[in-house]
């Protein structure tokens, strides 16, 4: 589905992917299922809600990695990208 630009699709199954990964201790495949999500031309095609999620799920992931600096910067873009869907236009 992401070869075929389903961003949000594969973005959101691939994400459940993730979750189930990482407690089992496959936290670098975990994160290798996701970075995909991360260019600068996939991005912003993603639902914003995806996009928090998916933060959210980096930042576990590095977290789990004992990589803190990089769990606070995606979990901080995961507040950025909530706090702008909570807000009203």
């Amino acid at each position: 589905m992401f070869e075929a630009g389903e961003f949000n699709r594969s973005c959101d199954l691939l994400g459940l992917a993730s979750q189930w990964l990482q407690p089992w201790g496959r936290v670098r495949e975990a994160l290798q299922a996701l970075h995909p999500f991360l260019a600068e031309s996939v991005l912003p095609a993603l639902d914003q809600q995806l996009a928090s999620r998916l933060y959210g799920s980096i930042g576990q992931a590095h977290a789990h990695l004992g990589q803190v600096e990089k769990a606070i910067e995606f979990y901080e873009q995961t507040l950025v990208i909530a706090s702008s869907l909570s807000s009203p236009m």
